[in-house]
């Protein structure tokens, strides 16, 4: 229970793990054309969507073009270099204003670390060693009762 299952939909070959992402991960290494779902044992969704409430409200400074330059220069120039293979898969997730980061097995764990420490951090993550931190892909018509 609370194991998540990601299962490629054209061959039924599965993994189970802890997170989406690393999970996710280990069945690509076998199934590189993997199409992914993902189902969370015994709950009835993978994710739990929080109320505007508990969320932090929105940093005061905002860049999408700049951030973005940003958090790229202080991974590459900084942060990259520090990083062995053993960080192969992890997230990085950067805060822009500081250069500070952390490092997890996923985005959500490695921002909340970051955030109980800098809680007005303006966030950039990276995936070490792949060209981006996500790949969205949607199969239509999804229907899923």
């Amino acid at each position: 229970k609370g194991k998540i299952v990601v299962i490629d939909v054209n061959s039924g070959d599965y993994e189970i793990g802890d997170e989406d992402s690393e999970t996710t991960m280990r069945l690509r290494e076998r199934r590189p054309d993997a199409q992914t779902w993902a189902e969370k044992v015994g709950y009835p969704a993978v994710y739990v969507l929080k109320s505007p409430r508990d969320i932090p409200p929105a940093p005061t400074r905002f860049d999408d073009e700049n951030d973005c330059k940003d958090g790229k220069a202080i991974y590459n120039d900084k942060i990259r270099v520090t990083l062995g293979p053993e960080h192969n898969g992890k997230i990085v997730v950067i805060d822009v204003n500081s250069g500070d980061y952390e490092i997890g097995d996923d985005d959500m764990e490695a921002t909340q670390r970051l955030l109980e420490r800098r809680p007005d951090a303006v966030t950039w993550a990276e995936r070490v060693g792949y060209p981006a931190p996500y790949e969205i892909a949607t199969i239509f018509p999804i229907d899923c009762p």
